[in-house]
């Protein structure tokens, strides 16, 4: 089994955080694009609620994973009023202008251009600009 990548941890503490199932499905069969062949292929995934991964699919283009999705389960642990219902306690208000702005990352920013590396870095770049100068994060010192 291989370490928990960044993504992993990321969708994990989603699932904890927001009290929700997370379905992350990866792509299969891209081509013409200058990645290694099979690069995002498979390991699409279900994680409950708790951050458990319920199942995930193995490495190829035709790999599927399901599992139940146990809707009556989650609406018992989101009104539960405990420690880890993280989205009771959350301070949205602290988060909303931020999250109001819909500015930082260009939407259809592939429409004249072909995916690449240097497309998605130089995009990337971009974002982290616009978000200094909204402060939204600080720039290096």
């Amino acid at each position: 089994m291989m370490g928990l990548t960044p993504k992993d941890i990321a969708k994990r503490a989603r699932a904890i955080e927001n009290l929700a199932y997370v379905v992350s499905a990866n792509t299969a069969g891209i081509d013409k694009i200058p990645y290694l062949e099979a690069t995002c292929d498979g390991l699409s995934k279900i994680i409950d609620f708790h951050g458990r991964v319920l199942v995930e699919a193995g490495p190829g283009e035709s790999a599927v994973a399901y599992a139940d999705i146990n809707i009556s389960a989650l609406r018992r642990e989101r009104n539960k009023a405990q420690q880890n219902n993280f989205l009771s306690r959350m301070r949205m208000e602290l988060y909303a202008d931020t999250y109001a702005r819909k500015d930082f990352y260009p939407a259809n920013n592939l429409v004249d251009s072909e995916p690449s590396r240097e497309h998605f870095r130089a995009q990337q770049a971009a974002v982290i600009v616009r978000l200094r100068d909204l402060g939204v994060i600080e720039p290096e010192s």
